[in-house]
């Protein structure tokens, strides 16, 4: 099969298309600088998904995202001069393009590569000027999920800046995309758990406000050095407001962050409304939670990206205060969970349902597809060579499997369950007991009634070469995976 490359410039894509040179790749799609000369020779960007998949389901799930990122840019078209506009789709032998606008200007990556790092003043003028754009993608309900500084272009002609790459974005009225995508670093804990609001924006938001600040940017930038970075920056800053405002959009607790891209926006322009939430002996407490959490974000990110969350659909509206929500659950008590006393004769009894369709690592593709036949949806997974397949309302309501296969060998890698959150305590060690195919340790039963419990949020464990998580997620559902040891 051949493929567009610099070689082969003098093609004609479309029969209207001149490519003039790759501008960027990845593993699997190209983008190009190219003139339009139906439209006069008009500047235009291509990207073009190649089409050499390992798999026929790896290519159709590609293709799916790719149209729908399609699908996006052609809804957004329009809606605001800042957004990158849509201008063309179309397919041929070679593979699938998109044509959008030729935003002439720098990213502010390449500017913090040329001055190391912005002022309050040009910083504050970003965010003024992204956010009404946030908030008219918000509104026609579509979350960017990727905003760093690579992804925001100063067009030259006016210095605004330009929302660019909508790859990873998402919309509101589709529950196909179950995939957790974002840049590491830049995500909040929960977009990296797989929950995704129009909230994580206005994170990322604030997390590229800080690296434009500190000229250090989150994916490498060591957590005490860059806590004494921005210390400093408050203390010297002469706009306090926008440190109140950046502080507030990154706010470990999800309840405190800003609701709306409209939120966020007037408490910049009108700092009086913002003053009675001014840090004082607080800031340091509150920058170290910062920087645990961000650290832990990292670290389930890269950890976890791979494991996929069964419960990552878009809200259908702005974030809701979690901590009230959650205050309305009902707590199970000691009587709902039998002891787990290693002499005990009543250990919980198995769910003999839920154990037909639970497979262990290791267990061939065909075997599932023959128990459980055609998934609700195929995903590439995370790791290379692998393939997620999720199967829901198995057994009961609510009840949602995910396996993740290695595309070479065909051969379960990672396999995961995710539970409604009254389910019996019976059903859940169930569950456990049958994705390890061997008795729990009493540890492990300990770990397991904690989270039960709420007494903790998760519980990582390692047992017979595999490795695990029980957790309870954003929806106080509960989550169990188990991997091989050695899948990544």
């Amino acid at each position: 099969m051949t493929s567009l490359s610099l070689d082969s410039r003098k093609k004609l894509l479309n029969r209207r298309y001149y490519l003039h040179e790759l501008i960027a790749q990845s593993s699997n799609s190209r983008v190009f600088l190219a003139s339009d000369l139906v439209l006069r020779h008009q500047k235009c960007v291509i990207k073009q998904l190649c089409l050499n998949f390992s798999s026929a389901q790896e290519k159709q799930t590609r293709e799916l995202i790719f149209q729908e990122e399609a699908q996006i840019l052609k809804k957004l078209a329009g809606k605001h001069s800042q957004i990158c506009q849509f201008y063309d789709y179309f397919s041929d032998s070679h593979g699938l393009y998109l044509v959008q606008e030729w935003i002439q200007g720098v990213t502010l990556e390449q500017k913090l590569s040329s001055q190391q790092k912005l002022s309050e003043s040009e910083t504050r003028d970003i965010l003024l000027n992204l956010l009404p754009v946030l908030e008219c993608i918000h509104s026609l309900g579509i979350v960017h999920r990727d905003i760093k500084p690579s992804n925001i272009i100063l067009r030259a002609k006016d210095n605004l800046p330009v929302l660019i790459d909508f790859g990873v974005a998402h919309r509101v009225s589709t529950r196909r995309q179950k995939l957790i995508v974002g840049t590491p670093g830049y995500m909040s804990l929960e977009q990296a758990m797989g929950h995704t609001t129009y909230n994580n924006d206005l994170y990322s938001l604030g997390l590229t406000a800080i690296h434009l600040l500190t000229g250090k940017s989150p994916l490498t930038f060591d957590f005490e050095i860059n806590q004494s970075n921005f210390e400093q920056q408050k203390r010297t800053a002469s706009n306090q407001n926008l440190m109140v405002v950046i502080e507030r959009a990154i706010a470990p607790n999800y309840s405190q962050r800003f609701a709306s891209a409209k939120e966020m926006l007037s408490a910049l322009q009108f700092p009086k409304a913002t003053s009675s939430l001014t840090p004082t002996n607080t800031h340091k407490f509150r920058l170290k939670s910062w920087a645990i959490y961000f650290m832990i974000g990292i670290q389930l990110t890269w950890v976890c990206l791979g494991l996929n969350y069964l419960t990552s659909e878009l809200d259908e509206r702005p974030p809701i205060n979690l901590l009230d929500s959650q205050a309305k659950l009902l707590l199970p008590t000691d009587d709902d969970i039998e002891p787990i006393d290693k002499k005990t004769k009543n250990l919980p009894t198995k769910n003999n349902a839920l154990q037909a369709v639970i497979f262990i690592p290791g267990t061939s593709e065909s075997k599932i597809l023959q128990a459980l036949g055609e998934p609700v949806w195929r995903q590439p997974g995370f790791w290379a060579n692998s393939i997620a397949w999720s199967y829901e309302n198995v057994v009961s309501k609510g009840i949602d499997l995910g396996y993740v296969f290695d595309t070479q060998t065909n051969k379960l890698r990672q396999a995961e369950i995710a539970v409604p959150p009254a389910t019996n305590f019976n059903t859940v060690y169930s569950a456990l007991d049958s994705l390890l195919a061997v008795e729990p340790t009493p540890d492990l039963k300990q770990g397991l009634q904690a989270v039960y419990r709420r007494q903790k949020t998760t519980y990582d464990f390692s047992v017979n070469g595999l490795k695990g998580i029980i957790q309870r997620n954003q929806k106080d559902r509960i989550y169990i995976a188990v991997w091989e040891a050695d899948f990544h």
